[in-house]
């Protein structure tokens, strides 16, 4: 089934609890939700900043968007990057 386009001009509010599992705590990684649309071209919009993230507890990310465009395709990521 074939879900309906963003409204162009609404603006969404976009939210996600994560969980980092317990095993991964040789590292303290930072989280954060990143939305691409896809139009003329590929356009990534991050929603939220970057959230430390402590293994085995959860995070809530948070964050709004504004769509301006006509498009039927957006995808919504999590990214994270990893310090040692």
């Amino acid at each position: 089934m074939k879900q309906p386009k963003l409204t162009a001009g609404k603006t969404y509010n976009v939210s996600a609890w994560v969980k980092l599992s317990d095993d991964n705590t040789a590292v303290s990684p930072g989280i954060k939700l990143t939305l691409q649309i896809e139009h003329a071209s590929t356009e990534y919009l991050e929603l939220t900043t970057v959230t430390n993230v402590v293994a085995g507890d959860w995070v809530q990310l948070s964050g709004t968007y504004t769509h301006s465009i006509t498009t039927e395709e957006v995808r919504l990521y999590f990214m994270w990057s990893q310090t040692n």
